[in-house]
């Protein structure tokens, strides 16, 4: 590593934690949506499952492909207020307030117009969760390229992530429940308006973060010659391999980490029989999942991304499978669930956003380093479109899968044995086939720890020139 530290683009202490509640204002929304969506329009609407994972399925497509637009949009923006800002602020605006609007039980007077409504809703959130969360992936690049920093600034959003997810989890059914209970669209649209108003408040601190990276001046260091094209997306599917690999790792997760949010409500009702215990048990161990992957920055710096994201595949992958059998040994034991799901969450520390989300910053590195052009926007467009369409498909089988076992509504189905081992098996097991795939594409990823600082010594030097 010939390169130093102090020749790279470095941030301050409150770029880094300013930007980084980007993700978490994005987060807060979507792990409302991911919770607790299907259990509301099931509950408001009387919409089957399979019928909701559908809807969730339809939109997702839709959002994977508005990423490429606005990617190339945000990489040909050029205006006094930078090029990431408005997007962060202009997309977290239209995104609250149509989660605002999608929990608050509007109907139409039939089931028709209902579903329309839904579906209309819906899709405007996309476009405006889209152009926020581009910026989570593209503007580190801006803010610094120290590989330490790009994995605390993704750490502390991974953090506030975490936070936000924890209090969905542990807020909104007990706030429901005060109000009236799952059937009652009041208690839905408080929920939605916190966290709506969380993901405004966020946004802010985020643009607060760029105020200074985020300005012409910076920009013109980096800046390509002419403006990105459409065209470019197939150069870049093409000769990125760094890119390629990691689409493959990270959205064989994603798909079935969707379909875990969404099996979690299910895993208290029809596994441990008791959903008061989710409140205590995602508390305990989500928090020890928040430390576990802190703990990450120190091996990431001294083994590579790629080295740790591997190790933690193997771990999620071969617990994931054991852990079906561990739950069904005592699915009732708040403290036995504990267990299981903490090492769980401990030995997939590594395969998180802390690496994921830098990673695609590395993507857009190496894109720079091996073609000339700096286009973070478009290389972060580029894995959410694959990722999302892959992705998309986790709430369809959900509730395909559910509807076929006889599951309607929380309140309207009983526990029953198939129930109880079908969301236990998706719970663990589709997981931990995505840490299999995981494992399966970092070997052919190019940017092992070598051979990152290697390309980065190379983008310092002509930085330079």
């Amino acid at each position: 590593m010939d390169v130093k530290v102090t020749q790279l683009n470095k941030a301050r202490w409150w770029e880094i934690g300013g930007f980084s509640f980007n993700n978490a204002s994005t987060n807060a929304v979507w792990a409302l949506i991911t919770t607790y969506y299907l259990v509301y329009t099931t509950e408001i609407y009387g919409f089957p499952a399979v019928l909701v994972g559908a809807i969730m399925m339809g939109t997702r497509i839709f959002d994977a492909f508005t990423d490429p637009i606005i990617g190339v949009l945000i990489d040909r923006t050029h205006s006094r207020f930078g090029r990431f800002r408005p997007w962060i602020l202009g997309g977290a605006i239209l995104s609250s307030l149509m989660i605002v609007l999608m929990f608050s039980g509007i109907r139409t007077g039939s089931y028709l117009g209902d579903l329309i409504l839904a579906l209309g809703l819906y899709s405007i959130w996309v476009l405006g969760y889209t152009a926020q969360t581009a910026c989570t992936k593209s503007a580190q690049n801006i803010i610094s390229s120290v590989p330490k920093q790009r994995s605390i600034i993704n750490a502390l959003g991974s953090l506030n992530t975490v936070l936000v997810q924890l209090a969905a989890l542990v807020i909104v059914l007990p706030v429901v429940k005060a109000m009236g209970g799952t059937k009652t669209p009041l208690a839905w649209a408080t929920a939605g308006s916190i966290f709506g108003g969380i993901q405004l408040l966020y946004a802010v601190f985020s643009v607060l973060g760029l105020m200074k990276k985020d300005v012409p001046e910076h920009l013109q260091k980096v800046e390509s010659k002419g403006f990105p094209k459409f065209a470019d997306y197939v150069a870049i599917f093409r000769s990125n391999k760094a890119l390629q690999m990691l689409i493959v790792a990270a959205s064989s997760n994603k798909i079935t980490q969707s379909m875990q949010s969404g099996l979690i409500v299910l895993l208290f009702y029809y596994v441990a029989r008791n959903p008061d215990l989710q409140g205590i048990v995602t508390s305990i161990t989500v928090g020890l999942g928040v430390i576990a992957m802190l703990l990450m920055i120190k091996p990431i710096e001294r083994f590579g991304r790629k080295e740790v994201f591997t190790l933690s595949s193997w771990g999620g992958f071969l617990y994931g499978i054991a852990a079906i059998f561990l739950v069904a040994l005592a699915p009732q034991n708040p403290v036995w669930l504990i267990i299981v799901a903490s090492v769980n969450m401990i030995l997939i520390a590594g395969t998180g956003e802390i690496n994921i989300i830098s990673m695609v910053g590395d993507a857009a590195d190496y894109e720079h380093y091996i073609s000339g052009r700096f286009i973070p926007g478009m290389i972060g467009a580029s894995f959410s479109l694959i990722d999302k369409l892959i992705s998309s498909f986790g709430s369809l089988i959900i509730g395909a899968i559910l509807s076929a076992i006889g599951f309607v509504s929380v309140s309207e189905t009983a526990p029953s044995d198939i129930l109880f081992w079908g969301v236990l098996i998706m719970y663990f097991g589709f997981p931990a086939l995505g840490h299999l795939c995981s494992i399966l594409a970092m070997k052919y990823y190019p940017l092992d720890k070598k051979t990152h600082w290697e390309m980065l010594e190379a983008l310092a030097r002509d930085e330079k020139l």
